[in-house]
């Protein structure tokens, strides 16, 4: 039964970096108004997702072809934000100040969940895709997510790292 904990925290995380991404790469902050955006909403879904209706609506405005509801991502938003608003309630079992994060029991249906959220992603991708598309000369700004990019260590890196680290184990283990 916990099994479900990862797949919803990592759902949950997808559609916090769509939301982000779309911010930060259609904005017309400067880098300091998307830091501070970043900050401000930290995991708050709904709120990251009310500052970035504007910039879809504009953007809506100027390309009328433009179709993806922005209420219905912003319902699906809203339902995965009630479950979970903190971003806590699948990531840990108990809180900051140790009380179970899940003190009932839930059920959850898996099929109905997989399903809407496929929908999410598949909505927030077609928002993406149509702007990637109508800025083919890539007058957006995206130097913010490159410099956030060239911070973070590369996976392979990462996964070079943690290949050594179980050699290691092994090795102490044997011994």
């Amino acid at each position: 039964d916990t099994l479900v904990y990862p797949i919803c925290f990592l759902y949950r995380q997808i559609t916090e970096l769509y939301i982000k991404h779309i911010y930060i790469k259609y904005s017309s902050e400067d880098e300091k108004g998307k830091i501070a955006f970043v900050k401000k909403v930290s995991h708050r879904l709904k709120l990251a997702w009310e500052k970035t209706i504007p910039i879809l609506k504009r953007l809506k405005e100027r390309f009328p072809s433009f179709s993806v509801s922005i209420e219905e991502c912003g319902e699906l938003i809203e339902q995965i934000d009630e479950f979970d608003e903190t971003s806590m309630r699948m990531r840990y079992p108990m809180t900051k100040d140790f009380r179970a994060t899940n003190e009932k029991p839930m059920l959850l249906d898996i099929d109905n969940l997989n399903e809407g959220m496929h929908e999410l992603f598949e909505k927030l991708q077609e928002i993406c895709d149509f702007f990637d598309n109508v800025f083919p000369d890539n007058t957006v700004d995206s130097s913010f997510e490159i410099k956030v990019l060239a911070k973070a260590q590369p996976c392979s890196d990462i996964m070079i790292d943690m290949v050594k680290m179980i050699e290691e184990l092994r090795e102490q283990e044997s011994t």
